[in-house]
């Protein structure tokens, strides 16, 4: 049976300020400005972007960038290995690599819908931030990279300017970059922040399992053993192969088919191709693997993708 993480409480206002209670009220009405049509919403700054479901879904494969995922109203549950993450608000989850991951609305309605917003974060960004603080102790051991988060105080205040910034063209312009720096810097101060500063030390082996990832993405047809991953990790076999499932919950030949199957998902909702395309674009050589691993992954075979 999966494991349960702890549901955050949502009951804040025991543990919170007064100055939280009205932010949690502005980002609430700031994202429901934002939030406007069903699922992905892009706003005015690059990278931050919100969320609305009216209804519940069943647990679907999504890729989930380097960043926080934030919930506004209603519930959402990611599946991290043989755990089941559940965040609601004023509540979020901080991804620290790309990841395809099972995720789920879990509470939503047409008059209730479940609201989120994104922020997508720059590796680089993160080096940065975490460089200018000081007395950054190098992390002890590479961490899970996902995490549930509360979001309080300075953070939430720092998010909420941030959705506001991005309703606006000009203050978007203005503002955008500074903010999303902002943010990175308040991650860094919470007790998550091992969880990104990991990605600022190139030593670390979680930075090693991100420069996998990368090299993974740049060509997700391309053949690839664990040894070629070990390889440009600069680590044993055993050892990749032993961190990469501890800081993901996935070994690295599951990762490697969720991701090729996720990307094969999205060329097929584009359109751009048919299954026997998108497999091919994606790494696979055989079209009966490639349809039986997809209808595995997403419930239906490649061929009625976007007729259900």
């Amino acid at each position: 049976m999966p494991k349960t993480a702890p549901r955050l409480d949502t009951s804040l206002s025991r543990r919170s300020t007064d100055s939280d209670a009205w932010r949690r009220r502005e980002l609430f009405d700031a994202v429901g400005r934002l939030a406007i049509a069903e699922d992905v919403n892009p706003t005015e700054i690059e990278g931050f972007w919100a969320y609305r479901a009216s209804a519940p879904t069943e647990p679907c494969v999504a890729d989930y960038r380097l960043g926080l995922c934030i919930a506004v109203q209603g519930a959402k549950r990611v599946h991290f290995g043989d755990e089941q993450i559940d965040y609601c608000p004023m509540n979020g989850l901080l991804v620290a690599l790309p990841l395809p991951l099972r995720a789920q609305v879990l509470e939503a309605s047409p008059a209730k819908p479940c609201l989120a917003v994104v922020l997508e974060i720059d590796p680089a960004l993160v080096v940065r931030t975490a460089s200018a603080l000081p007395d950054v102790p190098t992390p002890r051991a590479a961490p899970q990279a996902v995490r549930p988060l509360p979001i309080t105080g300075r953070l939430l205040d720092s998010i909420l300017r941030l959705a506001v910034a991005s309703a606006s063209e000009r203050d978007a312009d203005v503002f955008g970059d500074s903010l999303k720096h902002e943010v990175v810097f308040r991650l860094l101060e919470t007790d998550q922040g091992e969880l990104l500063r990991t990605l600022a030390f190139r030593t670390s082996s979680a930075h090693r399992v991100e420069r996998v990832i990368r090299h993974l993405n740049r060509d997700i047809a391309r053949p690839v053993t664990i040894a070629d991953m070990a390889r440009i990790a600069h680590m044993s076999e055993s050892s990749f192969h032993r961190v990469f499932k501890e800081v993901t919950s996935m070994a690295p030949l599951q990762f490697l088919k969720r991701t090729r199957l996720q990307r094969a998902r999205e060329l097929l909702l584009s359109d751009e191709s048919n299954a026997g395309e998108a497999a091919r674009a994606v790494g696979y050589r055989s079209a009966s693997q490639f349809s039986r691993e997809f209808k595995a992954q997403f419930g239906v075979p490649p061929s009625r993708v976007g007729s259900v």
